[in-house]
């Protein structure tokens, strides 16, 4: 990708996180920080969740995903 492009993406980039925390009503810098900090997302991972979805072989785990639901809404009120 090109100095150029990737600027402009970075720019897009900004101007949605900026757009966010004002909506949200935080600090821009500061919603900037915590996205950073957010894992990559791992595509091997997806495809092969997407293909046990649809063979309908995937099974959820009640207790570990209402734990990460509440820890998740945790972070979310410290924002």
């Amino acid at each position: 990708m090109t100095n150029s492009k990737q600027h402009k993406k970075r720019s897009l980039r900004t101007k949605r996180i900026e757009k966010l925390a004002q909506e949200i009503g935080i600090d821009a810098t500061k919603l900037e920080s915590e996205i950073n900090q957010l894992p990559t997302i791992n595509a091997s991972r997806i495809v092969n969740l997407h293909g046990r979805l649809t063979a309908g072989s995937y099974e959820i785990k009640l207790k570990e995903t209402s734990k990460k639901l509440l820890s998740f809404e945790q972070k979310l009120n410290l924002v």
